[in-house]
């Protein structure tokens, strides 16, 4: 059974690697539409004598060329971007649905995408890759250890009044939270930490006569 699991672990790497370059390669060629949006753009920013002894109107075929490129644009970094967050997605095991639908949209793409879409969806059908990402049943005889996490947090901070008067005070403030966690969650969160720097102000509800 460790053996079957390694496997899944690997093919799952090698995903990610290959989702990273599909993605950058497909970035790349979704700038080639822009050459149609300068040809569009040059067309209706040419000088109006220049353009006047041709039979159609330069300035809408400017336009069209520009809509179209600019979509074609939109829509091929819009993929890319897809296609590197599935990649990300595989690496930390979540969004099983997102990388499935990307994988099916990549099948349209030949020759690399769809051979890419194909292993992809071939690797997530395993009831063993389900389970790394939290979903399915447990086929019978399948085992795998429940792991807990948890996460500890200790804050440590200060304020102190700078400027006080009658009605109110202002102060300024800084604090610090440092977390220890579990190993399972070490791979994602190590290291993490937060700090804040603050303003406070307070009203002087009280005189301070009153306090006994």
């Amino acid at each position: 059974m460790a053996t079957y699991l390694s496997d899944d672990e690997e093919h799952l790497r090698l995903l990610g690697i290959f989702h990273y370059v599909v993605g950058a390669l497909t970035a790349l060629f979704a700038l080639f539409p822009l050459i149609h949006f300068s040809l569009g753009l040059f067309f209706v920013l040419a000088p109006p004598h220049s353009t006047q002894q041709q039979g159609a109107p330069p300035a809408i075929i400017g336009w069209f060329f520009m809509i179209i490129g600019g979509m074609f644009f939109l829509l091929g970094e819009s993929f890319a971007a897809c296609v590197l967050a599935a990649a990300r997605f595989i690496r930390s095991r979540r969004q099983y649905w997102f990388i499935f639908v990307v994988a099916c949209l990549q099948c349209a793409f030949f020759p690399f995408g769809t051979a890419l879409g194909v292993f992809t969806i071939v690797v997530l059908s395993r009831p063993s890759v389900k389970q790394l990402f939290g979903l399915g049943f447990h086929p019978r005889g399948f085992e795998h250890p429940h792991v807990y996490s948890h996460i500890d947090a200790l804050t440590l901070g200060s304020v102190t009044d700078i400027i006080q008067s009658k009605w109110s005070r202002l102060g300024l403030g800084a604090d610090i939270t440092l977390y220890h966690m579990s190993p399972d969650l070490e791979t994602f969160y190590e290291g993490s930490h937060s700090f804040h720097f603050f303003v406070r102000w307070r009203p002087n509800t009280i005189s301070p006569s009153h306090i006994h």
